[in-house]
């Protein structure tokens, strides 16, 4: 009899074993490592924008008939060339046009852009905690990272109202039969379908100020190659023939640094982002599938927006 009763506690066992759900710990954390390679790559690439706009400001700045102004007064602060000394002002100078007196100020092409990258990588980074949630406690508090990320989510590009989205989903609260592997499970599969929803929707909108934002760098770093092409035109006669050699290459340089820009898919990654998520969502309704195929769809995403954050870097490196 005690032989028999063993006996069958190990068969439960086994077979508790045997429908244990599988970990998606590595898919999930390999996903969240993406999509901090999309916020780190459109960072690089917002603050190329700004240094492009910058460098074309100073060299139409030294141009003769340029005006910095005081911005707030309606002083002229200084003119290039400045003779006599301009008088002096408790302002913040700022460069202006020299036909219409309009101050010239930065504007980011698409300012939600790096709040889109920064709401995808919070929900990545809470997905990859509730994935990797060991204990009781774990599981609750990543539960509540994960659903405030989809809330996120779904306000920034559409699906269901961010509050609604997240009230719906609801904090796991665990009982004392509930394995902590199927809860875990659980949470995943409702968390990653609420916001495969939003990812759907606002795909289109990421591409297209991805998109807007590359323009932007290019047409900045356009202006700026032309000014410094009129410069050199225009001191060709009296400039030192060193001088002149190293602004030609650098104009050279800059052309072909352009052009890369523009060549430069921002499209597919996010594409493959949207695959990555897609496959997460089948393996987590499926586990009795092989998760092989997601996290194959996944480490191609990861690998493409990689690449991108790489291009990025180095383009801004050979300004």
């Amino acid at each position: 009899m005690r032989l028999g009763v063993a006996g069958v506690a190990a068969g439960a066992s086994i077979i508790l074993a045997a429908c244990s759900p599988p970990s998606f710990q590595k898919p999930t954390a390999d996903l969240s490592k993406g999509l901090s390679e999309a916020k780190a790559a459109f960072e690089t690439l917002a603050e190329d924008e700004r240094q492009a706009f910058i460098a074309t400001k100073v060299r139409e700045g030294l141009r003769p008939g340029s005006v910095i102004l005081a911005k707030g007064c309606s002083q002229i602060v200084s003119t290039l060339p400045a003779d006599p000394p301009p008088p002096k002002y408790d302002c913040r100078p700022v460069l202006a046009n020299g036909s219409t007196r309009e101050p010239i100020d930065f504007n980011p092409a698409v300012p939600k852009l790096l709040h889109y990258m920064e709401v995808l990588d919070n929900y990545g980074k809470g997905l990859a905690d509730l994935a990797a949630a060991d204990d009781v406690t774990a599981l609750k508090a990543a539960s509540s990272k994960a659903i405030g990320g989809v809330g996120a989510l779904a306000t920034a590009f559409g699906g269901p109202a961010g509050a609604a989205a997240a009230a719906a989903l609801g904090v796991v609260d665990l009982g004392v039969g509930f394995l902590l592997d199927q809860q875990r499970l659980h949470q995943l599969q409702k968390v990653i379908k609420a916001a495969d929803v939003s990812i759907e929707v606002g795909l289109g909108v990421i591409i297209e100020a991805a998109v807007q934002a590359q323009q932007s760098v290019a047409e900045k770093r356009s202006n700026d190659l032309n000014l410094m092409a009129r410069a050199l035109q225009t001191r060709s006669t009296g400039t030192d023939p060193i001088t002149a050699q190293a602004t030609g290459e650098a104009l050279v340089a800059g052309h072909y640094s352009l052009q890369a820009y523009v060549n430069t898919d921002v499209r597919e990654a996010f594409v493959k982002m949207r695959q990555a998520h897609g496959k997460l969502l089948e393996a987590v309704e499926h586990p009795q599938y092989d998760p092989a195929a997601a996290l194959n769809s996944i480490n191609d995403f990861v690998d493409k927006m990689s690449a991108l954050r790489t291009a990025f870097t180095k383009l801004g490196s050979n300004k």
